[in-house]
């Protein structure tokens, strides 16, 4: 038990606004209910003080802690019973030196709000492909988005961020001060300390960019894919193609093609007419403000349901594949009550990730396999347990992999989304999996800055 006078004592030292269960302010909401736990202590910091305040109390009390930037993880990493810093509410801001061509975010930010500031200046930051997803979160996880082809990842483009330690202390971690750690939030998360603000280069951005999305029949599926081989053996590095299996608003199955060129309409549309001739139900081109283009997935991620998303890497999207996958996302959608689910291949140019030495940072993921996001969606928050979206998420993994990866099959995904596994803290070796040949030296990092592992809420690091 937590003496009053300890308790008083915090918010009379917080700026911001300390609230426990019952409290107005108090929320423990997230994106996936999987993810939602009742602490006993939620902070919304206005400053870094404010967080160096709480980590203190923290520590002094034993509490377990966690950090909520977007609230977009369904693992349950922004999530604690403890004490949660939750940057929402007022260290959620972007601000844009368009001299310098760089901006400062803060832990909160969302990408939409990002995005609204950069284009003001004709600029753009490496930004994921989802508006409510948090920036930092983003970035110290990976950071896959439009812009790949051109610039590489989030992370490859950090400039410097401010980290609050397990200790309190507040540094600064860039090329020059603390450069292990500042080598290791690129693609390590958060297990050294807490990101409250970051500085990242930005690149020139036009206003707006094109974007079709082409909605097919399930018979299509073979044409489709062959085209697709044939547009991804000249994929031109500005494109990107999202392939979604999802019910439509009348629960018939469709095959969803979105394609996105950062270009004027008439480049847009050369680049891909070649997915109108295969009679799609519909086709819906546009000119997209840039600021509106992560919006676009909203449909699919908006909301608050029970999710939870499980990825996996394939060498190149085959008939075989597609098929397979199909077929166990169609069985899951009309069979359970996983009825909003999706599967996701994302065509990414990904050339300038693959270009990078896999231990330039702490991201080891440097190849040029393609992404697939398996996103078990559940509307009704009471018909399905995490540990049964956990087994369907993975029984959907374990058929792609069976043929896409027979000899050795990818054991996560994508970091970001390998939310089945992120949590798991008896064992590490899922973080092995995730880090690579990179976890001996993240393990030395941890050893440095937080051996009592505070932070220990996304793929946890076992100190050396």
């Amino acid at each position: 038990m937590i003496p009053a006078a300890s308790v008083e004592n915090l918010k009379l030292n917080v700026k911001g606004i300390v609230t426990q269960p019952g409290d107005e302010d108090y929320t423990v909401s997230r994106w996936s209910y999987f993810a939602e736990k009742s602490a006993q202590f939620v902070v919304f910091p206005r400053d870094v003080e404010d967080v160096s305040t709480a980590v203190k109390f923290v520590r002094e009390h034993n509490l377990d802690i966690a950090i909520r930037g977007g609230g977009h993880a369904s693992g349950g990493q922004s999530s604690s019973e403890g004490l949660v810093i939750d940057f929402s509410k007022y260290m959620n801001g972007a601000s844009v030196d368009p001299k310098a061509k760089t901006a400062r975010v803060e832990g909160g930010c969302k990408g939409v709000t990002l995005e609204r500031e950069t284009i003001q200046h004709s600029l753009g930051a490496t930004l994921g492909t989802c508006s409510q997803v948090g920036v930092v979160g983003h970035l110290i996880g990976g950071g896959i988005g439009l812009s790949i082809g051109q610039y590489g990842l989030a992370l490859d483009n950090l400039i410097s961020a401010t980290v609050v330690l397990a200790d309190g202390d507040v540094v600064t971690a860039n090329e020059n001060e603390h450069p292990d750690l500042f080598w290791g939030i690129r693609g390590g998360g958060g297990s050294f300390g807490i990101i409250t603000e970051m500085e990242i280069r930005l690149h020139d951005q036009r206003p707006d960019l094109y974007a079709c999305t082409f909605i097919y029949s399930p018979d299509k599926l073979p044409e489709v894919i062959e085209e697709l081989s044939k547009w991804r053996s000249g994929q031109q590095v500005d494109e990107f193609i999202s392939v979604v299996f999802s019910l439509n608003p009348q629960k018939n199955p469709v095959i969803v093609l979105s394609a996105y060129k950062n270009s004027d309409r008439s480049s847009g549309e050369a680049a891909f007419q070649r997915f109108g001739v295969l009679g799609p139900l519909m086709q819906m081109p546009k000119q997209l403000p840039f600021e509106q283009f992560s919006s676009l997935s909203d449909p699919f991620v908006s909301g608050v349901s029970s999710r939870l998303p499980q990825g996996v890497y394939i060498k190149a999207l085959t008939l075989e594949i597609a098929q397979a996958a199909w077929d166990a996302w169609h069985q899951l959608v009309t069979t359970t009550s996983a009825s909003a689910s999706i599967i996701m291949f994302e065509h990414y140019h990904y050339d300038k990730l693959a270009s990078i030495a896999s231990d330039a940072t702490a991201y080891v993921h440097r190849t040029k396999d393609m992404m697939v996001c398996i996103n078990l969606n559940y509307p009704d928050r009471s018909t399905c347990s995490a540990s049964e979206a956990k087994k369907h998420a993975l029984e959907i993994k374990h058929i792609i992999d069976a043929k896409a990866n027979a000899d050795e099959p990818s054991l996560c995904g994508y970091p970001l989304y390998a939310d089945p596994y992120s949590s798991v803290t008896d064992t590490d070796e899922y973080a092995r999996a995730v880090f690579g040949n990179n976890y001996p030296r993240l393990q030395e990092i941890k050893k440095r800055y937080d051996p009592d592992q505070v932070f220990n809420k996304w793929f946890p690091i076992r100190p050396a």
